[in-house]
């Protein structure tokens, strides 16, 4: 309060709904599904005419609240029933001949929507001496695309005032009391609509007053759906105690093997959990007795079993899948062990297609992507909401589908227009491309083509060969010698083209040598024969590997005669060396070959004394080598204990042989042969006697001519003494002591001997 304002609460009821997952939005009021019009033509206006549901002018309107009571029934019906959100009204408590209509789309789906469920509650006043077409009436139709759905009137039901109307409840009209109210409380009908799967039918519900004008007609409803199968069927180990049929029908249940014979009607029949018997259930449609479908109830154990298959096929370029649901279900006897295949089918189904997608269809039809692969596919059947389960696994290989984009070149003769794939034709060089879908995958083929029109050519090739690259091959023929050649061609497009061939043949190099050279070092020069077998030698090159060898190099040599000449300089160090040989041709190519050399030490190295000792001279006499070991060898077979500088024969050098040793250098560790030498027959000298009386002389033989000199160990002179051959007498002096006779022959070898002489 404040001042002279008062505030008051005030509410205010919304009702808000979601439609979710109901098979019929039966709460959908529009314009478009809604009709009013008379008792004559319920259709004649199309429209909602809702004024609030308290309203009585209200003709289509809905019922939210769970606490309202119809007064005209005394307060005995309620709006709502107790387990729904909401209901329709469908007309009014006005009278004047009305009609209300309202229609519903309904899409059948075995699976979820077999059974049509029409939960209905009707108030209806029942005049006296009215028939049965004039009395107020609530009536319910099923059609399909505007007929009827049968002959036998399942799809439809009537319910008129005071006629089929036995079991209503009667409520007396205070002002008028030849009037009274009935009413049908709360009450489900099921239709069956499962012969209708996948189909769309509709669903049509009208009111009408009396058709005199006096008397009302009104009903309440909701509408629903099931599968219309047995609830309580178990699976499995699980015991069975019960079974229960679909809502809104009447019933009658009997053993499959004794089928006159009825055990209940009421909507449950109680079963022992032992019970291996098979029962069945009419389920009756309430509004007509001829309208029913029977339902198998079974207490043995049922396992569901997947199997499946599937067939593959390509359409518009993508991988598309069939697969067939071979699952069944498998009865089990506890008692007997029996097994036996049930003719009902897996209750629930899920595939797994190994994309990331599923489905629930029992046979469905997948789309892969185009990229094909390998796909790992899982079909899932149960039972009893899913208590029992069964898997099948597989696997799918589709192939790879793509747009298929080839470039292709053709040539044809300038005179000759081409045809493509489409029959059009084209008569010059040009670039077009052309689509054609595959008839097996449905992928595109898309092709660009390259046309040249070809003109008659003429023209030379001029081309020069080597002997060695013969024969020269020109369209198909071979030719061997220099020489101008003219050929025709035909073309694969009939265009000829005269051709003409300059053709230059040059002589290859052909020319061979030894290629492992051995040396002295004092040969000074290196002379190494060559065979010319084709081709002219103009000149040579010779390239050492080796640093130390470079002094030997060669450039732009020209032989002289066959052979080639590689000076050997006095510095050079004996060893063992690489060079590249190369042979100049600009015409057709160079001959190289990669040559060794082995640089032996001069035979000189080594000097002989008698016939029994050659030995290595010192680095005074050797050109300054020092060496840190040695190996003879004679006639290239090394001697045995023979490795030091002097070799010693007892027996005598074989002047037959030649002999060579390998000598180690103390400064860089390299080994090299010396060359060869064949030992010489030296002179034999003979002195007699060696004993002699001073003022004598001493008898000296030698097979050729040498000098002797006489000396006194002191080192004097005492004489100098010219030898022939044969025997020479010698004078001695008269001093009594010991004397040394040198003799040096003519070829250098010097023999020293020792007189003594005597008094």
């Amino acid at each position: 309060m404040c001042g002279d304002y008062h505030s008051v609460w005030v509410s205010h009821t919304q009702f808000i709904f979601y439609t979710g997952l109901r098979c019929v939005d039966y709460l959908d009021l529009n314009d478009k599904n809604c009709y009013y019009g008379e008792f004559a033509d319920p259709e004649l206006y199309r429209g909602v005419v809702n004024k609030g549901y308290k309203s009585i002018d209200s003709r289509h309107t809905i019922h939210s609240s769970k606490r309202e009571l119809d007064p005209r029934t005394g307060n005995g019906l309620k709006t709502v029933p107790d387990d729904e959100i909401a209901s329709v009204r469908l007309g009014n408590w006005d009278i004047n001949s009305q009609a209300e209509s309202v229609k519903y789309d309904y899409h059948v789906d075995a699976s979820t929507s077999a059974i049509f469920l029409l939960k209905y509650a009707v108030v209806l006043q029942n005049p006296s001496g009215h028939g049965k077409e004039q009395q107020p009436r609530f009536t319910l139709e099923v059609t399909q695309d505007g007929k009827k759905i049968d002959k036998y009137g399942c799809g439809e039901a009537d319910f008129s005032a005071g006629f089929d109307t036995d079991d209503w409840n009667v409520y007396p009209n205070p002002d008028d009391p030849s009037t009274h109210t009935l009413w049908k409380d709360w009450t489900t009908v099921g239709i069956n609509l499962a012969e209708f799967d996948g189909e769309d039918l509709e669903i049509q519900l009208t009111t009408y007053d009396c058709s005199q004008s006096g008397h009302y007609g009104y009903a309440y409803f909701t509408i629903g759906c099931s599968d219309g199968k047995l609830q309580g069927v178990s699976c499995g180990e699980n015991p069975v105690n019960s079974f229960t049929a679909p809502d809104g029908f009447n019933y009658r249940w009997y053993l499959k093997d004794k089928p006159d014979e009825t055990i209940g009607e009421s909507q449950t029949l109680e079963v022992s959990p032992n019970d291996t018997l098979t029962y069945m259930c009419d389920v009756i449609q309430p509004t007509n007795a001829q309208c029913y479908y029977t339902l198998e109830a079974s207490a043995i154990p049922r396992w569901p079993v997947s199997e499946a298959s599937y067939s593959a096929r390509t359409k518009d370029c993508s991988n598309i899948v069939d697969f067939t649901n071979d699952s069944y279900v498998m009865l089990v006897n506890q008692i007997t062990g029996d097994t036996s295949v049930s003719s009902q089918q897996c209750e629930s189904v899920l595939w797994d297609f190994g994309d990331g997608t599923t489905s629930t269809e029992w046979n469905p039809s997948h789309e892969y992507p185009a990229k094909g692969g390998s796909y790992k596919v899982t079909l899932q059947t149960g039972l009893a909401n899913d208590l029992c389960l069964s898997t099948y696994e597989f696997t799918v290989e589709l192939p790879e589908l793509s747009t298929v984009i080839d470039t292709i070149d053709v040539y044809t003769c300038h005179e000759v227009p081409y045809k493509d794939a489409n029959g059009n034709m084209h008569y010059f060089s040009e670039e077009f491309t052309d689509t054609v879908i595959n008839p097996e995958t449905g992928c595109r083929h898309i092709t660009t083509t390259r046309l040249t029109m070809l003109d008659e050519m003429t023209g030379t090739h001029s081309d020069t060969v080597c002997t060695d690259d013969l024969p020269y091959v020109f369209n198909g023929k071979e030719y061997r010698e220099t020489g101008i050649y003219t050929d025709t061609l035909t073309g694969r497009c009939d265009c000829d083209s005269i051709v003409t061939l300059d053709l230059l043949v040059n002589t290859s190099l052909d020319i061979s040598f030894d290629t492992d050279i051995t040396a002295c070092a004092d040969d000074g020069t290196i002379y190494i024969p060559f065979n010319l077998r084709s081709g002219i030698a103009s000149n040579y090159s010779v390239t050492f590997a080796e640093e130390a060898a470079r002094m030997m190099n060669v450039t732009d040599a020209a032989p002289v005669g066959e052979q080639m000449e590689i000076p050997i300089p006095d510095s050079l160090r004996p060893d063992i060396y690489t060079a590249q040989v190369v042979f100049d041709n600009a015409d057709c190519g160079n001959v190289e070959q990669t040559v060794r050399f082995r640089i032996y030490y001069p035979d000189t190295i080594i000097i002989q004394r008698w016939n029994d000792v050659l030995g290595v001279r010192n680095s005074i006499y050797n050109g300054g080598y020092t060496f840190s070991a040695y190996q003879w060898y004679v006639n290239g077979q090394p001697l045995s204990g023979a490795t030091g500088p002097n070799l010693y024969l007892p027996d005598g050098l074989d002047a037959e042989a030649q002999y060579t040793v390998m000598l180690t250098r103390s400064d860089d560790g390299r080994s090299v042969f010396t060359c060869p030498i064949q030992p010489g027959a030296f002179t034999t000298v003979e002195n007699v006697p060696v004993v002699t009386f001073g003022n004598g002389s001493i008898s000296v033989g030698s097979k050729s001519a040498c000098t002797a000199r006489l000396w006194s160990v002191s080192g004097v002179l005492i004489g100098t003494y010219t030898l022939e051959i044969g025997e020479t007498a010698i004078p001695v002096p008269s001093v009594s002591g010991i004397y040394i006779l040198e003799l040096t022959t003519d070829d250098g070898l010097r023999h020293i001997h020792k007189i003594i002489t005597g008094y």
